[in-house]
């Protein structure tokens, strides 16, 4: 005669937990509580999952935990409310099933005990895995097909709430004579990403866009604090330009309203990937890491000299030696350097250079879109598979749509080089200068400035300002 189990678990899972608060697990927990209670067995403990279905594969912390408690003897009866809670692969169905035959762990649930000792009750469960397998493979395959064509479509995927819009589909959209469900903007949110996009644009740094929103208690999505990763997660999603993806690949326009034009948002993606592993600490110092030692050629950093700031060489051992530590007024220095900078904006020769240097970018009419000539590569590819063109054809036609997309992504990348430019070329910079956060100014020093040496004074050791210190080498 089988003992009644001392020690009873529960198994209750919930593929999907949309609201949060577990009570489909409830559920399954009170029916199978009544049945042990039918059964004279003890208050059974519960190993509830919830938001992991039993067919993808993914790892279940509950369910291995169960398996582990039932191979020590601390679970010697489970109750569930169906099999297919327990798995919907049949495989691991099975290995469920071997484990609680010796010693035998009965397998409880509402549709009566299965007995894993017998060759037509283990039939019998095989039987029900092998339905529940079929039937949840089907269910994969139709979602998938669903969720493609969705794609195709360029309907909205749903999913958290992106910043910049509606957590649901809050308004619709007309394609083709039909009207879809799409999230709506937030216009104050909107405004934040479209301002974040001007300033990474005119060459402001994320780090400097991150600490004044936050000082600024700007929320993110979630309500917390920004990130730089988060805010250029944000701003360079093709989701704040209406782009449709499927599984990382642009497969559509999207099905709703975007905040940021395609030409914009390639601009961004362009900077974004060029400034990648150059983000560091926000900048302190308008010169700090620019200016160099006259002598040794070592970065000036920022510090103090009793209650005076200084920028100081950075050298050590037989270099500092031979530079003696070259040192400087840091406040004598950006004020010189700040009015040479302004004085020459104003004049004509450097109005030329830089109306050269706009010239010789390519304006954004003459940027293709590279998401367009993409597309149009998989056309051809299509086309190709499908026997419509020969191979040579082909290969004509791709190399140059290839050679297209090769001028397109180098022109977005000057574009972001040289995005300085449009800070560059603002009317009055004596007048914008000062108000300029230090990030700014340091972009338009990169941009005009290819080298700035500091040279020694006569006296070792000494800050005393003198241009004649001063060796600048303008790229404009």
């Amino acid at each position: 005669m089988r003992k009644r189990p001392t020690h009873p678990a529960i198994y209750a899972r919930l593929s999907q937990d949309r609201n949060g608060d577990s009570l489909g697990i409830d559920r399954q927990r009170d029916l199978m509580e009544a049945v042990a209670d039918v059964r004279g067995w003890p208050v059974p403990k519960l190993y509830g999952e919830r938001n992991i279905s039993a067919y993808s594969g993914k790892k279940r912390p509950s369910f291995d935990r169960l398996i582990a408690d039932i191979k020590a003897g601390v679970v010697d009866g489970v109750l569930v409310v169906d099999e297919d809670r327990l798995s919907r692969r049949l495989g691991e169905l099975n290995a469920f099933y071997e484990l609680c035959a010796d010693p035998y762990v009965p397998i409880v649930t509402l549709s009566g005990e299965v007995d894993t000792t017998t060759a037509d009750g283990v039939m019998r469960a095989h039987i029900t895995g092998a339905v529940a397998q079929n039937a949840s493979a089907k269910e994969s395959e139709r979602l998938k097909r669903q969720r493609a064509q969705a794609a195709k479509l360029g309907l909205y995927q749903g999913g958290v709430r992106r910043y910049g819009y509606t957590a649901t589909r809050t308004t619709t959209i007309e394609i083709d004579g039909k009207s879809y469900p799409a999230p709506a903007i937030v216009e104050p949110e909107a405004r934040i990403v479209r301002d974040i996009a001007e300033r990474l644009l005119r060459g402001e740094s994320a780090r400097s866009i991150v600490l004044d929103l936050n000082d600024r208690k700007v929320p993110t999505a979630k309500g917390g604090e920004w990130t730089v990763g988060g805010l250029l997660q944000t701003i360079t999603s093709p989701h704040v330009a209406a782009i449709r993806t499927h599984h990382g690949e642009e497969v559509a326009p999207g099905a709703w309203e975007p905040i940021l034009d395609r030409a914009t948002h390639e601009k961004l993606a362009a900077i974004v990937n060029a400034r990648k592993g150059t983000r560091g600490r926000p900048a302190k110092s308008l010169l700090g890491g620019i200016a160099r030692c006259g002598r040794c050629r070592e970065k000036l950093h920022q510090t103090r000299q009793r209650s005076q700031r200084i920028y100081r060489c950075q050298s050590s051992g037989e270099r500092r030696n031979m530079c003696k530590g070259v040192i400087v007024d840091a406040d004598a220095l950006d004020e010189f350097l700040s009015a040479v900078i302004v004085k020459r904006f104003n004049s004509a020769a450097f109005r030329k250079a830089l109306a050269r240097r706009v010239k010789s970018m390519t304006s954004d009419e003459d940027i293709e879109d590279p998401g367009a000539l993409e597309a149009e590569l998989a056309t051809l590819a299509a086309e190709r598979g499908e026997g419509r063109i020969s191979p040579a054809e082909w290969r004509i036609m791709r190399d140059a749509v290839q050679g297209r997309l090769d001028v397109a992504r180098s022109a977005l990348q000057r574009a972001a080089d040289d995005s300085t430019v449009a800070l560059l070329s603002t009317p009055d910079l004596a007048t914008a200068w000062p108000s300029m956060s230090i990030e700014r100014q340091r972009t338009i020093l990169g941009a005009v400035v290819g080298k700035l040496a500091i040279g020694p004074t006569r006296v070792p050791g000494s800050n005393v300002f003198d241009p004649k210190r001063i060796d600048v080498e303008w790229l404009v």
